[in-house]
């Protein structure tokens, strides 16, 4: 079994699928991911009494129900499907509700996801973390972090025998892919840096949220929001400003628009494009610089925003 049997989908917010049920969204929603990783684990603590023997068939004992969580790294494509479509696969990084068809962002993480990676799906994923890195001449690529509260717990992995490269082949060349060049960085951020060149920005949102179990359950049946933030991180040739104790704080927005080769922003029903934006209020916490003998001056700025 290679790679190329194990695609990987991420389906419809807030919707749950068996094995037939997630085809009818299935060819819509495949990633172009380069690396997946699930990892198991069980809530188990050692079983000791005081005063009584180590029960050998019974060593442990468990609390809770097992835990699994996903990372995915993929591309970014304007439009995913050879038929010019599709796009609407990485609406789970957006937080706001529905877009059209039955596609929805994450709701600012309340929402959930099935994922399918090959033939087994992973029900009821929420998103903990995502990065989106823009490097210059570089393919734009996202990685996520998802937390799965309903994966599979019997059975082995399967990979899949219909995998839908007709319907992707036209776009899996280098030809469809968003570079960074063709990006664009907008806003206040040469208030904090030197705007003439910046050659990287990375912006990464994480999630924090508290499972509520009922009596006899261990499952959560909700959840409530504890933390929401975000963080950019811009590389450039120079610091605008200096910072007291108190960091900068930013008196405009600063975004990262994603955009393809002909300047079109990709999810257009987001408020006009696909944008990941750093709003007025947030600050600069941290930021260095660097010189070389030979080479220009570096510095590394990271702006902080807490949305929740």
């Amino acid at each position: 079994m290679t790679y190329k049997n194990f695609p990987v989908f991420v389906g419809y917010a807030n919707k749950d699928f068996g094995k037939t049920a997630f085809f009818w969204t299935k060819d819509e929603q495949m990633l172009y991911a380069d690396s997946v990783s699930i990892n198991y684990s069980s809530s188990s603590k050692p079983n000791r009494r005081l005063g009584v023997e180590v029960d050998q068939d019974q060593q442990y004992v468990y609390d809770a129900d097992i835990s699994c969580g996903i990372t995915m790294g993929f591309y970014l494509y304007a439009y995913p499907r050879n038929d010019g479509g599709g796009e609407g696969a990485y609406a789970f990084l957006m937080d706001g509700g529905e877009l059209s068809d039955n596609i929805r962002g994450n709701g600012t993480g309340k929402n959930y996801f099935p994922i399918r990676i090959g033939e087994n799906t992973y029900n009821k994923c929420y998103v903990d973390s995502y990065t989106i890195d823009v490097d210059a001449f570089q393919p734009v690529k996202c990685s996520v972090q998802f937390k799965c509260y309903d994966p599979p717990k019997e059975g082995p992995t399967r990979f899949s025998d219909v995998v839908p490269f007709d319907e992707y082949n036209e776009y899996m060349s280098g030809l469809g892919i968003i570079t960074a060049n063709t990006c664009e960085l907008s806003g206040l951020y040469d208030d904090v840096v030197y705007g003439d060149v910046v050659p990287k920005v990375s912006y990464s949102k994480k999630y924090a949220r508290t499972p509520v179990y009922t009596l006899g359950s261990i499952k959560p049946t909700s959840f409530l929001m504890d933390a929401v933030e975000s963080q950019s991180r811009i590389e450039s040739t120079g610091l605008s400003n200096f910072a007291n104790y108190s960091g900068v704080q930013l008196t405009g927005a600063i975004a990262l628009n994603i955009k393809d080769g002909d300047g079109n922003r990709i999810l257009p029903q987001y408020d006009g494009g696909f944008d990941f934006v750093i709003n007025s209020g947030a600050k600069v916490n941290s930021y260095n610089y660097s010189i070389q003998g030979g080479d220009v001056i570096k510095s590394d700025v990271t702006i902080d925003e807490v949305i929740l």
